[in-house]
């Protein structure tokens, strides 16, 4: 090799395979795999680094200050703000105690400064009304006095109940970040199974092309153990995914929920009723903003592993199958087709209509077509049903419709007609919740 092509090659950083990294070829399909084989040991050593780094990354963030110990920290937090809650409660209830105290004060001296205005001849002489009158001026006072600090005890624990919201909302904020680096190395891991997909892949192209048998089959060994890892891999995005959806929706229906019992409350703007239930709004709110987000990281994920790894398709696993004599299994339960949920019974067959799932206990309805019902209405045998969205059936729970009506959905997951709901709601022969 020329000398100053090679010293041209280090000073520009470049990394030159060494003389030993290929052997000399007997054809050309051997040449092909040796080159595969090198280029798959690269990818593999740049995987191996991003994993590295990504594991570096959220160790840490663990060790931070901020994340040692969070739940103890959390209730550590939560402990010393419901302190201070029930602190200013107690303020805001001493205050109006003395506040009504002081209201019948100034009433009563009303009405003796109202003795002396009256059309009988007082009994009294202008001495007492002066000093009634002063009654009367130092009990306004009082009374003013008194409500300013109730004003400010109701402002104090305003601030009280939203310290006590924002530790609801770093935590959620805190465990957020934390998915979101745990979720790198998660992705850098995939990344380094494909690597290792190929370079097995790689030998086994070469094993064929040597015809060395033994080679062979411990080459697709170890390539069926490597689709295995990122099938695997696979699965856990699915579950994870699965899980915050769950999260999600939970988030979503006590904000729903949290919304709705303030609107209906009639508690005034600064009661302690009325931030209470601000507070819970606004957290829910926050913890549901936060689920959104992972989900969404999680459904990128899972799109970029699906789109890397061709084994996720049943034809490229009947490949592998033909090619290698890799192991093409049939697995029950929910499968990914074409952008759509479907569910594969024990024999072999697409479900269609409702599927109780063990492992998610809950009921899924799946159409003719195979295609699993989200976030819709399904009327279904005289009764109306609604799957949340990722497919599981409501029930005990309230539903809001597009049509801005409010729905529960009762114990099976029947809707309510005509009738009052566990909570004291009354719902109309539609199902609509009469306001």
């Amino acid at each position: 090799m020329n000398k100053k092509l090679i010293a041209s090659a280090l000073v520009a950083g470049l990394v030159l395979p060494s003389v030993t990294a290929f052997t000399q070829p007997q054809n050309a399909q051997a040449k092909l795999s040796e080159l595969a084989k090198y280029k798959s040991d690269e990818a593999i050593k740049a995987a191996e680094g991003k994993v590295k780094d990504a594991n570096d990354a959220l160790m840490m963030l663990l060790k931070k200050e901020g994340y040692k110990d969070l739940e103890k920290k959390h209730q550590e937090l939560l402990e010393d703000a419901k302190v201070k809650v029930n602190k200013f409660e107690e303020e805001v209830k001493n205050s109006e105690t003395k506040v009504k105290e002081a209201e019948g004060k100034l009433a009563l001296a009303q009405l003796n400064v109202g003795k002396y205005t009256s059309t009988t001849k007082p009994s009294y002489t202008d001495e007492d009304l002066q000093t009634e009158l002063m009654k009367v001026a130092k009990a306004e006072k009082e009374l003013a006095d008194l409500k300013e600090k109730l004003d400010m005890d109701k402002d104090a624990l305003t601030v009280a109940q939203g310290a006590f919201a924002l530790v609801e909302k770093h935590k959620a904020k805190e465990l957020a970040e934390i998915k979101a680096a745990k979720k790198a190395v998660e992705d850098a891991t995939t990344e380094l199974n494909l690597a290792y997909l190929e370079r097995y892949k790689a030998e086994l192209e070469a094993s064929k092309a040597d015809g060395n048998t033994e080679d062979l089959e411990k080459a697709r060994d170890k390539a069926g153990k490597a689709l295995g890892m990122l099938l695997e891999s696979v699965g856990n995005f699915k579950a994870k995914l699965e899980e915050a959806e769950k999260e999600l929706r939970k988030a979503e229906f006590d904000y729903s929920e949290a919304a709705r019992k303030l609107a209906v409350s009639g508690a005034k703007v600064g009661d302690p009723e009325y931030v209470n239930l601000l507070g819970d709004a606004q957290y829910y709110k926050a913890v549901a903003q936060y689920n959104k987000k992972y989900v969404d990281e999680l459904k990128e994920a899972l799109a970029y592993v699906e789109s890397k790894v061709p084994g996720l398709s049943d034809n490229y696993l009947t490949k592998l199958n033909a090619e290698y004599g890799l192991t093409d299994t049939f697995t029950p339960g929910f499968a990914k087709k074409d952008g759509a949920w479907h569910y594969n019974k024990e024999d072999g067959t697409m479900a269609k209509g409702w599927v109780f799932d063990k492992g998610y206990n809950s009921w899924f309805y799946f159409d003719n077509d195979g295609k699993m019902a989200e976030n819709t209405w399904r009327y279904v045998d005289g009764s109306w049903f609604f799957l949340n969205p990722g497919g599981y059936m409501a029930q005990n729970e309230w539903v809001k419709h597009t049509d801005g009506n409010w729905y529960y959905l009762k114990q099976g997951g029947y809707m309510a007609v005509n009738e009052y709901t566990p909570d004291g709601y009354l719902v109309d022969e539609n199902g609509a919740w009469v306001k």
